[in-house]
C-alpha cells in the first residue's frame, strides 16, 4: 500500500466509510510508515473537537427530520 492510498483509508476510517477489508492493509501501512502514522494523529487530533463542536446542530438536525 502506498502513503496516497492509506491517508485515503484514514479519512475513510474518521468518516465511518471504511471497508472492513481495508483494515488489515492499513494496520500493516501504519505499523511501518511513521509519516502517515503522524498525519492519522494529526487528522483525529483535528476530527475531534470537530465533531464535539458540531454535535448539537447534528442532534438538532437529526430530531428535526
Amino acid at each position: 500500500m502506498d502513503c496516497e492510498h492509506a491517508i485515503n483509508l484514514i479519512s475513510a476510517e474518521m468518516d465511518g466509510e471504511m471497508n472492513a477489508d481495508d483494515r488489515p492493509g492499513l494496520d500493516a501501512h501504519l505499523a511501518t510508515c511513521e509519516s502517515c502514522r503522524a498525519t492519522a494523529n494529526a487528522l483525529r487530533l483535528q476530527d475531534a473537537p470537530l465533531r464535539q463542536a458540531f454535535a448539537p446542530s447534528r442532534e438538532a438536525a437529526a430530531l428535526l427530520a
